[in-house]
């Protein structure tokens, strides 16, 4: 988000130029790399990471498509080797003239270099394997990226901004959020005066979002921003819907006030919320259990930008194992919408009364462009699953004075009069304000707080606080490659402490300096011989099991020049949290008896021998510090564990160097020790859960694998739950 905050900046100040923006671009580019250098780079990351991605997509399908054995898999292997030292060949003497001509000559013919296509006597037998177990080499990817280079090299307005942003990140002057807040600002301001128009501003950010974003490094918004947008949407509890700030609505034109007459109104705001956590409609049970609760998925078109995926959908679960599976039949999807709306109508309307209103609209939506439809419709596993279109979606913020229910108190954004309550299990038609006695009390005590700073934004009173927040926790506390100075733990240990780090979370090719931590989630790693300076506060979310481990939890606050500190304890309604509560003066007390360790639980060491085994896998082969990944894996451009891919990648084997079958290979070689190198490896793992049993750690291997294997038999009964 860094590096589109810095590209859209670089765009407005080109777009709209001002005597103080234009004379800060050029005082960065009087002090930063030369126009020319930037621009080399920005296309060779693009050749580079373009066929590399399509050389890694033909090579998954050629996995896909042949017989696993011993002898294709190693000539796969060999293979992808091959073509990536055909790409570093390619690439080997591209200077930025050489690159503009290949971008000019495709602009006019239309073509991929034909250099791409000659291969190495050597490659050219499994260039053969390929054409025969799948289709001709497809340089798809490659080819979309000259299609969308060929347009900003010829419009200069779309291309400046890429080198401009690269001269704004790389600034260590003045840094690259203050110039990127200095370029903003005054665009504001002009807007504010009117000196730019909303429609011109609205246009080139439309222009913006079409040209100049699609060729970024990271063209699409990373899937954290999705999910938080997501979760906040449809959070049962902390939603914007719930907390009265405001309710998602849907876009109608004038077709569909044509053929939705006067249920318009009442469409455009109740349905929507029929995909959120407060009124999800649901069928069936158990596995067959299909649900539209935060099934919100954007539309696969190039005029949009993808927010909004499966991972989002998937992410947006503080529980990362809980997702109900989309409805996977148009048909049923609209009867159990409609019974939902018959059920809420004062009207006594049935079921197929609605069904018979809303039907025609939806066909007519469904034939529109995919941006236009009111369902996302995505194929898998031969099945469609069903989403509700973001793109038809907006956000209209709450009144002063709105209504709730009078029994449950959810919000009402609009007062249709004699329905019922749309959340779910509530079925009371009693509607209060929140200026009523009832409803001012409750609003005061759990809605006024987030009103408040909202209106204290807008307003301008209170600017708003970016707290940085990261994980401490065991998973991270490991050098990612031997090399390495510090492990990730220690980086952030270091960053709470104000010392400045660099990373390449914006590319491959740009190092920026990282803002300081704020706060540090922490597990019991932070416990005992860890420096992290001083603290002001400690907030434990649950209360500690013993008095020794509340005292040195909260020790940690108070220390060295932190004089005044303050430690906070969350406690919930478990029996033994309130024990504490009732008796606080129990976790204060010098402990009565020492710490206790049962050393022989076959549970933990099972546990802590599966760990071992996925973290060596996922570690086996070498890490690629420009990408901050392992070889093979897809480059996320943010963190390690996002390129680790999700749970259903893993089980549906969509990268086969990372997948469940190959990890249940990995664990067979492992147990059989069939090479030298898997006796190696085997002997690592007992020495590293300091297991000595041959017969136990050969028990673990093969339970973990039976574990992995009865996952993935779920996942296909299932249907699969793949993410983008």
């Amino acid at each position: 988000m860094l590096g589109h905050t810095a590209l859209i900046a670089a765009y407005l100040a080109t777009k709209f130029p001002e005597t103080s923006t234009s004379a800060l671009l050029q005082q960065l580019l009087a002090r930063s790399k030369g126009e020319a250098e930037i621009k080399e780079k920005f296309l060779f990351s693009a050749f580079k990471n373009s066929i590399g991605r399509d050389i890694w997509v033909n090579i998954k399908n050629l996995r896909e498509a042949m017989t696993i054995t011993p002898e294709n898999t190693k000539r796969c292997q060999k293979f992808e080797e091959q073509m990536e030292g055909h790409l570093s060949n390619y690439l080997g003497d591209k200077s930025l003239d050489k690159m503009l001509e290949t971008i000019v000559k495709y602009d006019d013919e239309r073509e991929i270099p034909a250099e791409l296509n000659k291969f190495a006597a050597a490659v050219k037998p499994n260039i053969e394997w390929f054409e025969n177990k799948v289709a001709g080499w497809e340089w798809s990817e490659f080819n979309n990226r000259l299609d969308k280079l060929t347009e900003i090299i010829r419009e200069k307005e779309f291309f400046t901004p890429h080198v401009y942003k690269r001269q704004i990140i790389d600034d260590n002057l003045d840094g690259h959020l203050e110039i990127s807040e200095q370029i903003c600002k005054s665009i504001l301001r002009r807007l504010e005066s009117r000196e730019i128009s909303s429609t011109d501003f609205q246009n080139a950010m439309n222009l913006w979002k079409s040209k100049v974003l699609p060729n970024d490094a990271f063209s699409s918004p990373p899937r954290q921003f999705g999910s938080l947008v997501l979760r906040w949407m449809a959070h049962g509890l902390f939603g914007t819907f719930t907390l009265g700030l405001g309710n998602i609505r849907l876009i109608l034109n004038e077709e569909d006030h044509k053929l939705l007459g006067k249920y318009s109104p009442l469409v455009s705001y109740y349905l929507p919320q029929l995909f959120t956590d407060v009124a999800a409609v649901t069928h069936g049970t158990g596995k067959t259990k299909m649900s539209t609760e935060r099934a919100i998925l954007s539309p696969n078109s190039k005029t949009t930008t993808k927010l909004f995926t499966t991972s989002t959908h998937y992410d947006s679960y503080d529980d990362l194992l809980h997702r109900d599976r989309p409805f996977n039949d148009r048909s049923l999807l609209l009867t159990e919408i409609s019974r939902k709306v018959a059920l809420i109508h004062p009207d006594a309307l049935s079921t197929g009364d609605v069904r018979r209103i809303l039907e025609p609209w939806i066909d007519y939506s469904q034939q529109q462009r995919p941006e236009k439809r009111l369902f996302t419709e995505r194929e898998i596993a031969g099945e469609s699953e069903f989403y509700l279109n973001p793109e038809r979606l907006y956000f209209e913020p709450s009144t002063t004075e709105f209504h709730m229910c009078g029994i449950c108190f959810t919000p009402r954004y609009e007062k249709f009069e004699a329905f019922m309550c749309i959340n779910e299990g509530c079925d009371s038609t009693h509607v209060i304000t929140n200026t009523d006695e009832l409803g001012k009390r409750y609003f005061d005590e759990r809605l006024s707080a987030w009103r408040v700073r909202v209106e204290e934004l807008l307003a301008g009173e209170t600017p708003p606080r970016i707290y940085r927040a990261e994980e401490h926790t065991a998973q991270i506390s490991e050098k990612l490659d031997r090399d390495d100075l510090f492990s990730t733990t220690e980086l952030y240990e270091l960053m709470f402490q104000d010392v400045p780090m660099q990373s390449l979370d914006i590319g491959e090719d740009t190092a920026i300096e990282q803002p300081p931590i704020d706060i540090l989630s922490c597990t019991t790693t932070m416990e005992v011989g860890i420096d992290i300076g001083d603290l002001t506060a400690v907030a434990l979310r649950t209360v500690p099991p013993h008095a020794a481990n509340y005292q040195q939890r909260v020790g940690r606050a108070g220390r060295g020049a932190a004089e005044v500190s303050m430690a906070l304890t969350w406690v919930d309604n478990s029996a033994y949290a309130q024990t504490f509560f009732s008796q606080p003066e129990r976790l204060l007390m010098h402990p009565n008896e020492p710490p206790r360790i049962y050393l022989n639980n076959q549970k933990i060491k099972q546990r802590h021998y599966n760990a071992l085994c996925i973290q060596r896998f996922f570690k086996r082969l070498d890490f690629i510090k420009e990408s901050l990944t392992f070889q093979h894996m897809e480059s996320s451009g943010r963190n390690l564990l996002e390129s680790l891919g999700s749970l259903d990648e893993f089980l549906q084997n969509d990268n086969p160097h990372y997948s469940a079958e190959r990890f249940i290979k990995w664990l067979t070689d492992i147990h059989d020790q069939t090479l030298p190198e898997d006796k190696t490896e085997f002997e690592v793992l007992q020495n590293a859960s300091t297991i000595s049993d041959d017969d136990v750690a050969k028990l673990y291997l093969k339970s973990l694998r039976n574990s992995i294997e009865q996952w993935m038999n779920l996942s296909a009964k299932a249907g699969g739950v793949e993410s983008d």
